[in-house]
């Protein structure tokens, strides 16, 4: 992520809809607005949920990338001469999302320990390394979705922190 600052040019704005209505009462269309301006010959584009408090002359901080077409990708901007800035990153689902992933792996590596515990203890003759080769698949399962879990917590933990860090930086 890179930082660039100046005073925007060449302000439009755009909202790009998608969806689809089924019948009277089905479907689902949402929304997004665009913003493209200049700051220094640098074309910028900034996309969000709801308009940006952006206008020509405004001087502005915005953080994101380059793509491969050359237009800077903004993620969030700070509007010092209207003292605003982007809102914050939005994770509800993602967070229900995460939770979900832990538990599901949590569950299925406390459930291989249980069946094993009680297989192991029926004193059949039942051997140690037969019970443990029996609950990789349900071990690599559990492991795949505690590391997906804990990858996607620790991305929104960065994600945040670089949030707060580009407005708190000002």
């Amino acid at each position: 992520m890179s930082v660039i600052q100046g005073t925007i040019t060449d302000y439009q704005t755009v909202t790009h809809v998608t969806g689809r209505i089924v019948g009277e009462v089905g479907g689902s269309v949402s929304s997004s607005h665009i913003a493209t301006f200049q700051i220094n010959e640098q074309i910028v584009q900034l996309r969000g949920v709801a308009p940006a408090g952006l206008v020509n002359g405004d001087v502005v901080r915005v953080t994101g990338q380059c793509n491969s077409s050359g237009i800077f990708e903004a993620v969030y901007y700070i509007n010092r001469t209207r003292k605003c800035h982007s809102p914050p990153p939005q994770f509800g689902t993602s967070r229900f999302l995460i939770k979900a992933f832990l538990i599901i792996g949590i569950v299925i590596l406390l459930g291989c320990l249980a069946v094993d515990w009680i297989i192991y203890s029926d004193d059949n003759g039942t051997d140690l390394l037969d019970l443990i080769s029996s609950n990789i698949p349900a071990g690599l399962l559990a492991g795949l979705f505690l590391v997906i879990g804990l990858r996607e917590k620790n991305r929104i933990k960065a994600v945040e922190h670089g949030y707060h860090e580009f407005i708190g930086g000002t």
